[in-house]
């Protein structure tokens, strides 16, 4: 399920990584007076950082998703299979909860209240919907939040899960392509491939720039056409049309026939200007549900064709990593970020592998191409994906190594006060209790840490408030590097990224961090389909509604003042967009052409 994926918080990467103690020249701080003069250090430190604002707020327990999400009882799986009813008087205590952690917990809240967000008219919906109930099932209510909701909010790692079903706040659109490839002469697009009967080679296009993809595995020229759709929505209009085919009733079959053309587009209404000409495919036509029609223009007629998802690659269920080279080139590929439990099985074994991805920056750092493969990485830690560009820039031989051994925390939040320096992250009571809950479960040998967090905790407890701080500022509080990095990348080749739709989160970042980092030094290349798009919040926490036990995915720390500067990106649900554009069946040829 997708949101089992996002457990891993950028807030360990920021404030938690940044909070360990940076270790000597080599050396071991293990005695505890050390340890306690400089967890007390810290916190002085601290309080010398400039906030950009605080607001008080209530203090309220909240109930966070960690524990109950690793629970090894067998009740776990019997809650899960019972089905969940809920008093009024329930839901409402829920529904002030919810609107409790909007408040204190998300970093995309003010924004949300700018698009005409309104705690006061989200009660009045949810008590007018099931105050006259008894009782209401957990799936129907949190649908009801969703709704009501989804309007002001665009994240995609966002999320309310309910037992049966998951609601995201932004569409997350995929490519659907023809089999018709126009090519570029000057600032025309000619007709050079084709499957439609309708065309002829040279015919001239005439449609919308922004249904044409760059599909260079055709040919270096060679733009193949095709557009982005909601693959959910298209879903609802494929039903709808099924239900008309069936003939189950006629005058209700004639009236959704315009609709089904608006529901193919309707998440675009909502605000993606970059893409909205380009959704315009009738879901009506195959049968089978693999292809579409889209409405596209030649030599000034209008003109449908076929278009279809050719699919990915499925996602691993565990961590895994694989590297190979040839005397030119080396191909790494990493198949999440994710931290696992501290005492489970897995944890040596996929720090070990993650120790491997970082080295390999090292090991590789002559070749003329280094090729990263995160189809199907749904993110993770950032202090685990960031190592390998900023390994790959300073190189083996820097002096920055000589003589220190710094962890991959120290590594990233120095990167991370570098380049992130407009983005900002919440503090509030609610954000530490979930963050200590979340270290003490997976990151328990970080005792300073917890530590530090557990005072904050206490002084928030009797003074709550919500506070907003640089991101820079806030990463910085412990860290004791500081340095000018290298004018020039100890890496001189050409770096290529291959994605897919299921490209999330931290491993996006690597692409956008990539680009800055490696700007004017070495060639950052983007290969497959545009990644999932989410990355303009993060620091995701995970709560738990204590009556329903609806579950919450929300973000404290925005990225999107980073991201914006970042060409490729194009915005939550659309992600970074391909230099090159491919299929499953496409990826070696492309990659081959491009590497020759």
């Amino acid at each position: 399920m997708l949101t089992a994926v996002f457990t891993a918080s950028f807030f360990t990467s920021v404030l938690l990584s940044s909070c360990a103690t940076t270790r000597n020249q080599g050396g071991k701080e293990s005695e505890k007076g050390i340890k306690k003069e400089k967890g007390e250090s810290l916190y002085q430190e601290f309080l010398t950082l400039e906030c950009l604002g605080k607001e008080e707020c209530s203090f309220k327990e909240i109930k966070c998703a960690y524990q109950a999400e690793n629970e090894k009882s067998p009740k776990k799986n019997d809650r899960k299979d019972k089905a969940i009813f809920l008093s009024p008087e329930e839901i409402e205590k829920d529904t002030e909860e919810f609107i409790y952690l909007l408040e204190s917990c998300y970093a995309g809240y003010k924004k949300a209240c700018q698009k005409g967000f309104s705690p006061e008219r989200l009660r009045e919906k949810i008590k007018n919907r099931f105050c006259n109930r008894k009782e209401v099932l957990q799936d129907e209510v949190a649908w009801t939040i969703w709704k009501e909701t989804f309007p002001y909010i665009k994240d995609m790692h966002f999320v309310i899960e309910s037992q049966k079903s998951y609601y995201q706040f932004s569409p997350h659109l995929i490519p659907y392509f023809s089999d018709t490839y126009v090519k570029k002469e000057g600032d025309e697009y000619l007709v050079s491939l084709t499957d439609s009967s309708e065309l002829e080679i040279g015919d001239l296009y005439s449609g919308q720039k922004e249904n044409l993809f760059y599909y260079p595995s055709r040919g270096l020229d060679l733009y193949r056409v095709g557009c982005l759709l909601d693959p959910m929505e298209i879903e609802k209009a494929r039903q709808k049309a099924e239900k008309e085919k069936a003939g189950e009733n006629e005058s209700a079959a004639k009236n959704n026939t315009a609709d089904q053309k608006e529901t193919a587009s309707g998440p675009l209404a909502a605000g993606q200007k970059k893409t909205a000409s380009i959704n315009k495919a009738d879901s009506r036509n195959d049968a089978e549900g693999k292809s579409l029609l889209l409405e596209s223009s030649f030599n000034g007629k209008k003109i449908r064709l076929s278009v279809r998802d050719y699919g990915c690659l499925d996602i691993p269920e565990k961590l895994d990593y694989k590297e190979s080279q040839t005397e030119k080139s080396a191909y790494i590929y990493i198949s999440n970020f994710m931290a696992a439990e501290a005492e489970s099985r897995d944890r040596k074994q996929s720090d070990k592998l993650y120790k491997n991805y970082a080295d390999a920056a090292k090991k590789y750092l002559k070749k003329q191409n280094i090729i990263l493969d995160l189809r199907g990485n749904q993110g993770g830690n950032m202090n685990y994906s960031l190592i390998f560009p900023i390994n790959l820039y300073l190189g083996e031989d820097s002096s920055f190594y000589k003589g220190k051994n710094f962890s991959a925390g120290d590594m990233a939040d120095f990167f991370i006060r570098l380049f992130y320096k407009d983005c900002f992250l919440l503090e509030s009571p609610g954000i530490v209790q979930n963050t200590l809950e979340y270290l003490n479960l997976y990151f328990p040998e970080m005792e300073e840490t917890i530590d530090f967090l557990n005072k904050r905790y206490r002084v928030l407890k009797e003074k709550p408030e919500v506070s907003l701080w640089p991101m820079n500022e806030y990463a910085s509080t412990s860290s004791k590097i500081h340095f000018s990095i290298p004018k020039e990348s100890a890496f001189k080749g050409r770096l290529f990224f291959i994605t897919d739709r299921n490209s999330f989160s931290a491993a996006e970042d690597i692409i956008s961090f990539s680009r800055q980092l490696f700007k004017n030094q070495a060639e950052v290349y983007v290969i497959g389909e545009n990644t999932a798009g989410c990355m303009e919040y993060g620091g995701l926490l995970s709560y738990q509604l204590s009556c329903s036990e609806i579950r919450v995915n929300l973000c404290q720390s925005a990225f999107y003042p980073f991201e914006e500067k970042v060409d490729s990106w194009k915005g939550e649900g659309l992600g970074h967009f391909p230099d090159a554009w491919a299929s499953p069946e496409d990826i070696r040829s492309t990659l081959e052409l491009l590497l020759n």
